[in-house]
């Protein structure tokens, strides 16, 4: 397992916002034999003082979803055995390397995190609100997409670090470009690999907060509306509208998604 560990283990980290120094000299203390790989898709952040094998410094921001997709194809490219993380620092580096090595010795084609004591909390447009509801809708939409019983109710489908082997990239690489493609790896890794759901604890004091706009959540509900369509997405909200409880500026930007993809 070390051999293989030092030959073909790359962490790809997504640099989105300023990423955790200590937790990056932290996580290659934890893991020396692995190839580390930046993917800066903002001119701000401060990465020269980071310790990497690779860098990648985005000309033109590429969104969450295109760097989540940057980082798998580069990760893909430099070992067998890969993980693509945030670089907020969530994840203890303890945890990355039983993630890393459950990939290994289990023979799973892809370890999918769950966490068990995430923070769902989100800044949109400037206003921190408690983004629950939001997340059980979009999880639900995620089950429907799966349509397998065994799967939990509960499904983190949106984790922030995956761990794969290389030779499954083509099956699992999304192709939302915005803030969906985690939700879609998830889909599709569940759909057509050989998966663990693997629960965990979290750093909640290193959990970023996400930031975006309402157009950009209209953008996710958009994306949602074009794999189920709009008939099964809405009937989704209407089946569970009394359990959502969507505070009423979701619902129109639901409808709005919606109303657009019809018209």
């Amino acid at each position: 397992m070390l051999w293989e560990m030092k030959e073909h283990s790359v962490i790809a980290i997504m640099g989105l916002h300023n990423i955790n120094q200590n937790w990056l000299n932290d996580l290659q203390k934890e893991i020396p034999s692995a190839k580390y790989i930046l993917i800066i898709d903002e001119p701000h952040i401060s990465w020269k003082k980071l310790k990497y094998d690779h860098c990648f410094v985005s000309q033109k921001r590429q969104g969450f979803g295109g760097s989540r997709k940057t980082s798998m194809l580069l990760a893909s490219r430099f070992g067998s055995f890969c993980v693509v993380t945030d670089g907020d620092g969530q994840y203890y580096p303890e945890t990355i390397k039983e993630i890393l090595s459950r990939l290994i010795t289990l023979k799973k084609e892809i370890i999918i995190p769950q966490r068990m004591n995430r923070k769902l909390l989100v800044n949109i447009d400037g206003e921190i609100i408690d983004r629950s509801s939001i997340e059980l809708f979009e999880t639900l939409c995620a089950l429907e997409l799966i349509n397998d019983k065994h799967i939990p109710s509960n499904l983190d489908s949106q984790p922030g670090l995956f761990a794969f082997h290389s030779k499954i990239l083509s099956k699992i690489l999304p192709d939302d470009n915005n803030w969906l493609a985690d939700l879609e790896i998830t889909v599709k890794a569940i759909k057509q690999t050989r998966y663990e759901l693997l629960p965990i604890s979290i750093d909640q004091n290193k959990q970023k907060v996400t930031s975006f706009s309402w157009e950009e959540q209209k953008k996710k509900f958009k994306r949602l509306s074009q794999l189920l369509g709009t008939k099964r997405l809405w009937k989704i909200y209407e089946k569970n509208k009394n359990l959502l409880n969507l505070p009423e500026i979701v619902e129109t930007t639901l409808k709005e998604a919606i109303n657009s993809n019809e018209s």
